[in-house]
């Protein structure tokens, strides 16, 4: 089997995605932490934001901007397993878990899309990559354990969610890897922002009340959350998905965590115990080992001139 080089632009997204969506898991803490948003009611306002600039911005570029039925099929249950399943179960967690454990729980990403894409394609993982999900996979359950034995009960549901959100962060990934759309990824990422919005509206109606901070704190973070984690970094995501393979365009979860439980820590004084190193260690050797012994994506025609 010939070695396909990574497409040299989806690298250069992918190094964004490791710069901004480390910061944004401090950034959220503080968005819907005490005297802040409702987490469902924060990311509405956040999706439909992000989502109605990035068509527009697109439209302006005179791209692709107009799905077809068939593009709704997948633009819609992508949208909602990233956004509604993904990223809204980090955020409704993040007012009462610290922004470091959540990164290390998202961090198992790479982990949940190379065995989703195993099922998907019938195809039994190698030995390397076997034994890369058994050590990646044991790091979360001493992560998970140790937090358990720490939170208090009202807590714990909090914790299965961020158990469950790389989950179906990984299912949208694949999806939206394995079936293209014929709009180009910057109106992607805006239209399933979009209806992540109206999901995020209903969650809002069903599960809490809309609130608004008064402080500037949480408006700071608001702003910074849907500029770069929504505008850039889900736009870069989105191209990285379209021209790398699905497992190395979420091993941004492999630098992620690294930075946000030291920023957590140096902003938010959040706790480091030691079974949080033992955990990051076994998880960072199970993504590496995910990277190391991955099936490369075949490159397209015309990848050197997207």
């Amino acid at each position: 089997m010939n070695f396909v080089p990574p497409h040299r632009k989806g690298l250069a997204a992918l190094f964004s995605l490791y710069v901004i969506w480390s910061s944004t898991y401090l950034a959220l803490s503080i968005a819907v932490g005490e005297d802040g948003f409702s987490p469902f009611f924060m990311v509405a306002l956040r999706t439909a934001a992000a989502g109605a600039l990035l068509l527009a911005f697109a439209a302006l570029r005179k791209e692709a901007v107009r799905p077809g039925l068939a593009d709704f099929v997948i633009l819609v249950p992508a949208g909602l397993l990233l956004w509604l399943g993904g990223n809204g179960l980090i955020t409704w967690s993040l007012q009462r878990i610290d922004s470091g454990y959540a990164a290390l729980s998202v961090g198992t990403l790479p982990l949940w899309t190379t065995l989703i894409d195993s099922i998907a394609d019938h195809r039994r993982p190698s030995p390397g990559l076997i034994l890369s999900l058994l050590l990646g996979f044991s790091g979360l359950l001493i992560l998970n354990g140790s937090t358990l034995s720490r939170v208090p009960p009202q807590d714990i549901g909090r914790v299965i969610a961020l158990f469950c959100a790389p989950v179906f962060w990984s299912l949208g990934s694949v999806l939206q890897a394995r079936r293209p759309v014929a709009v180009s990824s910057i109106a992607s990422a805006g239209w399933q922002q979009l209806i992540a919005s109206v999901g995020f509206l209903v969650a809002t109606a069903i599960f809490e009340t809309p609130v608004l901070p008064d402080g500037r704190g949480p408006w700071i973070a608001f702003v910074y959350v849907t500029v770069f984690g929504g505008l850039v970094a889900f736009t870069a995501y989105i191209f990285c998905l379209q021209v790398l393979s699905p497992t190395l365009a979420v091993s941004y979860a492999f630098v992620n965590p690294v930075i946000a439980v030291f920023l957590g820590w140096f902003f938010l004084d959040e706790t480091v115990h030691g079974s949080t190193f033992v955990s990051a260690a076994l998880i960072f050797a199970g993504v590496a080992g995910i990277i190391r012994f991955r099936r490369p994506k075949s490159a397209p025609p015309d990848s050197e001139s997207r």
